[in-house]
């Protein structure tokens, strides 16, 4: 079992004769308990005000049965946010109280007619144990949301049930023009053209059949504004406060696409002009080696491009005008061009 902190510090809300029972109950187990005792709920709030240092909260519920009840659990659910709350019952049947599904951070549920040593010291342990998982998992989610907010990647979160848009990240918030407010009113086919809502649906309806299928692509989406942006997504199954929902990690790829639709246009003009020409174009690097030869090369001096690529250019360059190539290609950085010069036939 686990061993119960040496300075222990307990709240009892309700029930007169408890608090020796579990100072008793408990003194093996701990050095110190102090035990703070409140006939009534607004006396526990207020309790909770001045001094947050309770390890649990041990509620006596027949003592606090009223007739709204609901009221009560919701009420103890608000003070006891961050503490683990023990609910002493009467008998064994506690789940036909009304109300306790208000009271989110109830732990445990101890019989009051069963009550010793034992019982108490393991519904205590279980509950700091609890405790300790919670502020764990607390500051999990807190550096989650942090990454989440300051992340350059836009991101957003859905509901897989209705597409509901349950959180964004504030660079989407940047890259779609919609404020935070407006996106949570929204679906994720808000952000699509309408001429691609079919196709979406269709991708949905098969990732629903197969849960694990990564969602990934490239996709039209909308900004406020109507610009068309391209986007490629990575996807991924997550559960958000109790429900399935899918993260989309979303990339801006509209302007790359534009750089290299504009490269292949390139491409193809200069295949065109070069590749396509009957004018012999040769590219050559600083050592005056042949990096790129255009077909015509098997027309003009006869030789295949081939051949060419890989060799010096000056040992094409009739022996007469050699000297004279070396040097002004020396001069070539600054000049920018150079004469012509003849080049031997193949043979």
């Amino acid at each position: 079992m686990t061993v119960l902190t040496k300075n222990l510090h307990l709240l009892l809300i309700g029930g007169h004769d408890i608090p020796s029972e579990i100072e008793n109950s408990l003194s093996s187990e701990a050095d110190m308990i102090t035990i703070r005792h409140v006939e009534i709920l607004p006396g526990a709030a207020n309790q909770f005000i001045t001094d947050h240092e309770f390890d649990a909260v041990l509620v006596d519920l027949p003592q606090l049965a009223t007739n709204d009840d609901e009221d009560l659990f919701s009420l103890l659910s608000e003070i006891a946010e961050s503490t683990p709350v023990i609910v002493l019952t009467e008998d064994d049947d506690y789940q036909t109280v009304p109300g306790l599904s208000a009271c989110s951070h109830i732990i445990d549920f101890v019989p009051k007619t069963k009550l010793d040593t034992y019982l108490l010291r393991k519904s205590i342990s279980y509950s700091l144990e609890r405790k300790k998982v919670n502020q764990c998992l607390k500051k999990s989610e807190e550096q989650y949301r942090e990454l989440f907010e300051i992340n350059p990647v836009p991101m957003f979160l859905y509901d897989w049930e209705s597409y509901q848009f349950i959180d964004v990240n504030n660079a989407a918030i940047e890259t779609y023009g919609y404020s935070k407010e407006e996106f949570l009113a929204m679906t994720i086919k808000d952000i699509r053209p309408n001429s691609e809502l079919p196709k979406l649906e269709r991708i949905l309806q098969k990732n629903k059949a197969n849960e694990h299928l990564t969602l990934s692509g490239t996709f039209t989406h909308i900004k406020k504004n109507g610009e068309a942006i391209q986007v490629e997504i990575q996807s991924k199954f997550i559960t958000a406060n109790g429900k399935k929902a899918k993260l989309v990690l979303v990339n801006n790829v509209t302007e790359r696409l534009k750089t290299e639709e504009a490269l292949k246009l390139s491409e193809q003009r200069f295949k065109s002009l070069v590749q396509d020409g009957s004018d012999l174009i040769t590219i050559l690097n600083d050592g005056a080696i042949y990096q790129y030869v255009s077909p015509a090369s098997t027309s003009v001096p006869g030789i295949p491009p081939e051949t060419l690529i890989g060799t010096s250019a000056i040992h094409y360059i009739h022996h007469d005008d050699r000297a004279q190539v070396i040097d002004e290609l020396a001069t070539l950085p600054e000049k920018k061009t150079h004469p012509s010069y003849s080049i031997p036939p193949s043979g």
